[in-house]
């Protein structure tokens, strides 16, 4: 039998073509090096944390705070900074604070971390989409993964670290003079003495204890984000649906379903034009408004979920002219519907006054009326129904983002107490739920009573502003509901 390459008796007496350096036999192991650029920015986050949390407030503070990470994480991952790109980030960053620059609630400390997310995943990976999303999802596992990570590396370092006897000698003198010293000043300072005997105890002061907790929290919260990199690979995740899950219905099943709603539909908004616009009575002990309250939000959820299928069934439209048809049918239903569910809202408004509830449940019903128009749009081109997705998305998203600007609250006491002067009804106004607008909605209750001369709030008690302990609490509403409280104690 012929054999080819080198004999294993010749392999085996080859040691001396080794590097040098690398003795027979030796193990060719990577000596990990500490990442020192990730412990000087964990040490500066969590001394920053330090000094614009412990004791302080968490709005003005959680911006900078933010900011200042998104700063460090830049830094780490520099290679795609540009200064058009800093510029961008700059925008960004102040677009996602503003929200939380002006009233502390869910909705702005989402927009505040998203968006400074995707400026760290920008400047990771040079893309905005996924990052911000699936790292927010997987937060708290990421920190446990690079906490072990992290320790692992760590103690791999030590272990391979070597202290020369030059250098113990270097050592020995100073660490001489520390224990000599300290003697000395503990036996002249009581102070230091219980201090030392307290360690020695292992009794530490309750404010270390508690301070080296918040910094390890800190630095939990931390380290994923600023280490983000070792997880380069998660973050280019896909998910892919099978192929038998991708186009799960059938034209023939689009087609029956089609004629099923619309047959659904379309007695649905019979019922509803007879009892709305033509007089028909409504069951015994059944008045206007609960008639309109019982509609409203389910004929607003039954238009959403119709357009889901909407999105599912235009892939046959454009194959099939009587799914087409019906899928146009639909649409026009769906948007009387939507009309009449608006109707109702409008009657039960009037009835008992807006509410938060009510209003948001309006503004739903026109990002369905937008949907629909989309859809129309969507049918009658030729663009993918992704598009329609994205601009879907965009448009609530820019309504969350709008309502997190406004003053919710005054608008609603503003609109209530204008419905209850024309009304001229002291008993239609629900005082108790305008006093639980307080002291967001007190600007309107102020220009109510400059208008009437009437407080409908003179007997009942409101919460008071938020108190602002120093400027890290600071948030512009808070500086403009303090200012209105103090103008309404004067009228």
């Amino acid at each position: 039998m012929i054999r080819y390459g080198v004999p294993n008796k010749l392999r085996q007496d080859a040691w001396w073509l080794e590097p040098a350096g690398l003795s027979r036999g030796a193990a060719r192991v990577k000596t990990p090096a500490a990442n020192w650029p990730l412990l000087g920015a964990l040490v500066l986050g969590i001394a920053l944390a330090d000094f614009l949390f412990w004791k302080g407030g968490a709005s003005l503070a959680l911006i900078l705070f933010v900011q200042g990470v998104t700063a460090l994480a830049l830094w780490l991952y520099g290679q795609w900074v540009t200064n058009k790109t800093a510029a961008l980030y700059a925008g960004v960053s102040i677009l996602s604070a503003l929200p939380w620059f002006v009233h502390i609630q869910p909705s702005a400390f989402l927009f505040l971390l998203l968006g400074h997310l995707a400026i760290i995943g920008h400047a990771m990976t040079g893309r905005w989409d996924g990052f911000a999303l699936r790292f927010l999802t997987a937060w708290l596992p990421l920190s446990f993964w690079a906490s072990i990570c992290g320790g692992i590396e760590t103690i791999q370092i030590s272990r391979q670290t070597r202290i020369s006897k030059s250098g113990l000698k270097d050592l020995f003198l100073p660490l001489s003079a520390l224990l000599i010293f300290g003697l000395l000043f503990a036996l002249a300072n009581p102070i230091i003495e219980t201090q030392i005997e307290a360690l020695l105890r292992f009794e530490l002061p309750e404010w270390l204890i508690l301070r080296g907790l918040f910094w390890g929290i800190f630095g939990f919260i931390l380290l994923p984000v600023l280490w983000a990199n070792r997880f380069a690979n998660w973050t280019g995740w896909k998910v892919t649906l099978p192929i038998g899950l991708a186009n799960p219905l059938t034209q023939r099943t689009i087609t029956s379903t089609l004629l099923v709603c619309n047959l659904i539909f379309a007695l649905q908004m019979g019922l509803d034009i007879s009892i709305l616009f033509a007089g028909a009575t409504l069951p015994e002990g059944m008045s206007y408004a609960e008639y309109a309250h019982r509609g409203a939000y389910p004929l607003a959820a039954t238009a959403m979920l119709a357009l889901g299928f909407m999105l599912l069934a235009h892939g046959h439209a454009r194959t099939s002219k009587t799914i087409r048809v019906l899928l146009f049918i639909w649409i026009a239903q769906n948007a009387m519907l939507l009309g009449a569910a608006g109707y109702r809202l409008a009657l039960y408004i009037d009835v008992y006054g807006l509410t938060y509830m009510r209003l948001y449940g309006g503004v739903g019903m026109i990002w369905v009326a937008i949907a629909l128009a989309l859809m129309i749009l969507l049918l009658m081109s030729t663009l993918p129904r992704v598009r329609m997705i994205q601009a879907l998305a965009l448009i609530a998203v820019s309504t969350i983002y709008g309502f997190s600007l406004v003053n919710v609250a005054q608008v609603i006491a503003a609109q209530n107490l204008k419905m209850a002067v024309a009304k001229a009804d002291p008993d239609w106004l629900d005082r108790r739920y305008l006093c639980g607008l307080m002291p967001h909605g007190v600007e309107a209750l102020n220009q109510h009573i400059a208008q009437t001369g009437d407080d409908p709030l003179a007997d009942l008690y409101w919460s008071k502003p938020r108190h602002m302990k120093n400027w890290r609490g600071w948030s512009l509403r808070t500086m403009k509901i303090k200012a209105a409280t103090a103008r309404y104690k004067q009228l």
